[in-house]
């Protein structure tokens, strides 16, 4: 027997029941009739436990009033079905659907006769918001009557259906009431009214019972249990309904992610390249005069520098070392004694290959080993002393008639050298300027020496030197400076026969002058800025080049333009945050709708709230991989495009973009869907 008893109910001053009684039994049809306003709400909120009142509440003598918030809504769950006037749903899933998530949820049993008898056939596989009013209370009765719950409680059950669909309604709960529950309805339908088995009118505060003679009724249903199915099944069938839509939402939301993500990470992969580079740089220059011929020659009738200008470059402050810079071409220096520019290559002692290389230009230049070349090899060699070769000089030795260079042939064709290998080459070294009584310019003197050695390093991508817009020289080989100095004192004895052999071939007199090298490369202290010696070098008048430099200066500009990306970046990721908050907004009654159908349905404030989380946080996966995915596609493309791009996949990326994604799909629903009081 299911009794309330002394039952006492006001709002505020106004008394809606006053020591009221009411008794209901299994296998009896109890209608609740009255006027609206009359306390028909109230009374179906306190059978319900929705709404605490004074006085006893008793189901076969379990007090009531002794459960905690949580037994009730456990109660509810498994002994109740409630069926309101306006029927919720979950716009997202079909009839069927929702058949079969009560069914999961509730342990429910297999309804097919129930929804013949409903004559639900036609609406299984539509929406809600694709079925009329009458058609919706007809599918909530269903999904009530899903777990066979001991009590059934009606809202106007028989209000938004015609005359035909009422009876088989009114049938159906009659036989259900006759089967040994408890069926409660609240309605003004006559129709309910004249097949009750017990009748209830709410009159003048007052709840009356009206005597009918009781028939001997028992009826049996016999159901069986319904497979489960996982509450994420439900949740992807969610995404089914309205796909194309959610899908193209999902994939802007994704696209903002992914492109302000990309700005970010991209900006500062960029930076930490350039940065990478200027690391791996050395930090040198190289000095010349302002002056310097712009065609490209090495050498001009202007002098090098003296020793009184090397030694004021050297005092500037942070200039740690300054050396010469000696470089020629085999066509720009004249020598009495170069027949051929032989270049041979050794392994182990044999002669493997001999090229005469006379009719190309061959460019010779000098380093020391204050300044490091390894950044620029493809192929280091262990050797402790030798020179560093370019790889297309080694690959021409070979392949003399080649017309274009093949990147990959290249780097093969380097692997068979190493610290067996030797190479010969002539070295031609300027010893004095010759300058002419009755001519214009200078001309070079120098003298050719052959080195044998080792090969210390080879190097890929040219090396080079420029000395004035647009004009670059690409050095051949670099060999040790000791050697061309010593050379140069060497052979200063030989400048009269020098002399007198160029005179004559011009029929002209001249004048000899030491040879100054027109180029010094120069060190910075490590922590002294490379920019601040630079300025102080050309304040002196003079001109600076520098690998590290221009690394600066690139450096900078990347840094100024990730600023202006990474603005650009957050204005994007701000107005999706805007957008996706209006989007989100409209969908606040769908949001109300999917916790209220649960909690109808005995499920706790918590439970309800923890299951669309749970769906919020599939779509927060979704864009996250979405967004993942697209960002893999921008590196990839941006690494194709951009031979300098090197963005890569950091875990810095994950974080953002899972922080970003439960920004928009999860936290912002919530913040929509704000609080309510927990039942």
């Amino acid at each position: 027997m299911l009794e309330l008893n002394h039952i006492k109910m006001n709002y505020g001053q106004r008394i809606i029941y006053d020591c009221a009684n009411f008794v209901a039994h299994k296998n009896e049809l109890t209608i609740i009739m009255g006027k609206s306003g009359s306390g028909k709400s109230t009374l179906h909120k306190i059978i319900t436990m929705s709404l605490d009142t004074q006085g006893e509440y008793f189901i076969d003598t379990k007090d009531m009033n002794k459960l905690s918030n949580k037994e009730k809504k456990q109660f509810i769950k498994e002994h109740m079905g409630i069926v309101n006037q306006n029927p919720i749903f979950i716009s997202d899933l079909t009839i069927n659907d929702h058949i079969n998530l009560c069914q999961s949820l509730l342990n429910g049993y297999q309804v097919d006769e129930y929804v013949q008898f409903l004559q639900l056939e036609e609406v299984l596989n539509k929406y809600p918001l694709q079925l009329s009013s009458g058609e919706k209370m007809r599918v909530a009765i269903l999904l009530a009557m899903i777990h066979q719950p001991e009590i059934l409680v009606f809202d106007e059950p028989t209000a938004s259906l015609d005359s035909y669909h009422t009876h088989i309604v009114v049938e159906m709960i009659k036989k259900y009431a006759q089967s040994g529950h408890y069926v409660i309805v609240f309605t003004h339908d006559k129709i309910l009214k004249d097949v009750a088995d017990s009748l209830y009118i709410i009159e003048n505060n007052k709840l009356t019972s009206v005597t009918r003679e009781k028939g001997n009724y028992k009826n049996s249903i016999s159901l069986l249990k319904a497979n489960k199915k996982a509450y994420l099944y439900f949740l992807f069938r969610m995404y089914k309904h309205q796909f194309f839509f959610k899908s193209m939402t999902l994939l802007l939301i994704s696209l903002t992610i992914a492109i302000g993500c990309f700005s970010i990470f991209h900006g500062n992969s960029t930076i930490q390249y350039y940065q990478n580079q200027l690391n791996k740089t050395e930090k040198t220059g190289i000095i010349y005069k302002e002056n310097i011929d712009s065609l490209g020659k090495l050498y001009n009738e202007e002098y090098g520098f003296s020793e009184l200008e090397v030694k004021g470059i050297k005092e500037v402050k942070g200039v740690k070392n300054i050396w010469p810079y000696i470089m020629t071409r085999n066509h720009e220096v004249i020598q009495n004694d170069l027949k051929s520019v032989n270049i041979k290559i050794y392994q182990k002692g044999q002669l493997m290959h001999d090229l005469d290389y006379k009719n190309n230009t061959y460019t010779v230049a000098t380093y020391k080993n204050d300044y490091k070349y390894e950044s620029n090899l493809i192929k280091k060699i262990n050797s402790n002393e030798g020179v560093y070769v370019s790889a297309y000089l080694l690959y021409d030795l070979f392949n003399p008639d080649v017309e274009r260079y093949n990147k990959k042939d290249i780097e093969n064709s380097v692997q068979k050298y190493d610290e067996n290998t030797e190479i010969e080459f002539p070295i031609i070294v300027p010893i004095y300027n010759l300058q002419y009584k009755n001519q214009k310019g200078n001309q070079l003197l120098g003298k050719t020496m052959t080195i044998k050695t080792k090969i210390k390093g080879i190097y890929y991508q040219d090396i080079p030197f420029q000395f004035s817009k647009g004009t670059t020289t690409d050095v051949s080989i670099f060999y040790p400076l000791d050697i061309a100095l010593k050379f140069i004192q060497k052979n200063k004895a030989s400048a009269n026969e020098l002399l007198q052999d160029q005179v004559k071939y011009q029929n002209d007199e001249g004048y000899l002058t030491p040879f100054y090298p027109l180029y010094y490369q120069f060190n910075v202290d490590r922590g002294i800025s490379f920019r601040t010696v630079k300025e102080n070098i050309e304040a002196k008048g003079y001109k600076v080049l520098s690998d590290y430099n221009d690394a600066e200066n690139n450096l900078d500009i990347i840094h100024q333009l990730n600023s202006g990306l990474q603005m650009i970046a957050v204005f994007i990721c701000l107005i999706t945050l805007f957008i996706s908050f209006g989007i989100k907004y409209t969908k606040k009654e769908e949001y109300d709708d999917y916790l209220n159908f649960f909690m109808e349905k005995g499920f706790s404030y918590q439970e309800t709230r923890k299951k669309l989380i749970q769906k919020f946080m599939l779509e927060s996966i979704f864009c996250t991989g979405v967004s993942i995915i697209l960002f893999i596609l921008m590196v990839i493309l941006g690494n194709c495009l951009y031979y300098n791009s090197k963005t890569h996949i950091q875990i810095e990326f994950i974080i953002i973009t899972v922080v970003f994604s439960l920004s928009i799909e999860v936290l912002l629903p919530l913040l929509v869907l704000g609080r309510r009081n927990k039942l």
